[in-house]
């Protein structure tokens, strides 16, 4: 029956508080579903057509990659690849959107928009960081949850991923009362979680 659940990189060991290695990074591109990679190139095409001085939607794709390799911007842990695709995408186009707003500027009007930007996206930064944390933190306790039934981690798991109706039920192996029953004790514990 656990066999039915695995689902690529999912496993039965909770995610830790931080953020990915470089190893991890690799591993977690080379790991994207045709899904992911659909959706991701999706994503580039609208902002491409957004940004400016972007001539090509690749080549946003390949300087998010190029971004994310050089780990330019931390990927936490339990963020999914295409929500940290997104999110780094987001910067680069906005970073190309202020140089191109700001080619007319004099000098000293220039360094003091980028300074003031700088700020900005430091304080940017720091909240993403701290809710990120915070998401992660919750995250783990609710996995730590389900240390006693592995069938409702492994399917908590998966509702994580943002599987959700009926794939998430046959994904699950279970019957459909087991089902049910298994979905109710996710509910009662999460209330747990969220009342403390």
């Amino acid at each position: 029956m656990a066999g039915a659940l695995n689902n690529g990189d999912l496993t039965a060991e909770a995610p830790t508080v931080g953020c990915l290695t470089q190893p991890e990074v690799l591993a977690a591109i080379n790991a994207l579903t045709v899904a992911e990679k659909t959706a991701i190139v999706k994503v580039t095409k609208v902002y491409a057509q957004k940004g400016r001085s972007i001539n090509d939607h690749n080549d946003l794709l390949h300087e998010a990659i190029v971004r994310i390799l050089e780990q330019k911007r931390a990927w936490p842990r339990g963020l999914s690849a295409v929500q940290f695709f997104v999110g780094v995408i987001q910067s680069i186009v906005s970073e190309r959107k202020y140089k191109f707003l700001n080619q007319g500027q004099g000098a000293e009007e220039v360094e003091k928009a980028e300074k003031q930007a700088a700020t900005e996206r430091w304080k940017d930064e720091e909240r993403e960081g701290a809710a990120a944390d915070k998401d992660t933190e919750y995250r783990t306790k609710a996995i730590a949850l389900f240390d006693d039934d592995a069938v409702a981690r492994k399917i908590f798991l998966l509702m994580l991923d943002g599987v959700k109706g009926v794939r998430l039920r046959c994904l699950s192996g279970l019957s459909d009362t087991e089902y049910d029953s298994c979905r109710r004790k996710i509910r009662r514990r999460m209330e747990t979680l969220q009342s403390d």
